[in-house]
């Protein structure tokens, strides 16, 4: 039996999520949005905010339930006619030649464009582990920026719990979770004071 607050973010559910889609329209899964910010989660408002550069007609699926996710168990995530595509940064790549957009790095060199891939990997694999280490020490206060409503009483006494449970380990098996604290905090500003 899995224990209360353990969620099975790739357990089988119907795909699409949105059967009666709309032809052509991008519908968007994400967490909810809070009352100051877009999304709590980096990776959503990168293709929320990619999805809005690039001028794609999309949705904001709004009311889901908050263990919702791709069926590789992913969030954000996107559905494009009855078709899902996972993770942020393939349904970027996907929907940019599903929909023949311009590539964001289109006008950049093939050095710029290394350049450019290389600083995203040190983004989110090295200084996304250094951030939400420091978010874990506000958890509670991060989850309190739902307006009141948006999640059920029994998820929101849960979700804090759980989502510490689940980004220290996270944090544990990758390179940074072995670090002290001071020594985090000087790897998340090398990145801050190099010249790119």
């Amino acid at each position: 039996m899995r224990p209360l607050g353990q969620f099975d973010f790739k357990k089988q559910r119907k795909s699409p999520y949105v059967e009666d889609y709309e032809p052509g329209l991008v519908y968007l899964f994400q967490y909810p949005r809070t009352r100051v910010l877009p999304n709590i989660s980096p990776f959503c408002i990168k293709l929320e905010t990619w999805l809005r550069i690039a001028d794609i007609n999309y949705k904001n699926v709004e009311g889901l339930p908050f263990s919702i996710r791709s069926r590789e168990g992913t969030l954000p995530f996107v559905e494009l006619d009855g078709i899902e595509y996972p993770d942020s940064n393939l349904a970027i790549e996907d929907l940019t030649s599903i929909l023949n957009k311009d590539s964001v790095e289109a006008h950049l060199n093939d050095e710029q464009k290394a350049m450019s891939r290389a600083f995203e990997v040190v983004v989110e694999n090295s200084l996304l582990y250094a951030h939400l280490k420091f978010r874990l020490q506000y958890a509670k206060d991060l989850f309190s920026l739902y307006k009141p409503g948006t999640l059920d009483p029994l998820t929101a006494a849960m979700i804090p719990t759980y989502w510490k449970k689940a980004v220290t380990k996270m944090i544990n098996v990758s390179f940074i979770g072995k670090h002290f604290e001071d020594n985090i905090r000087r790897i998340s500003e090398q990145g801050g004071c190099s010249s790119f």
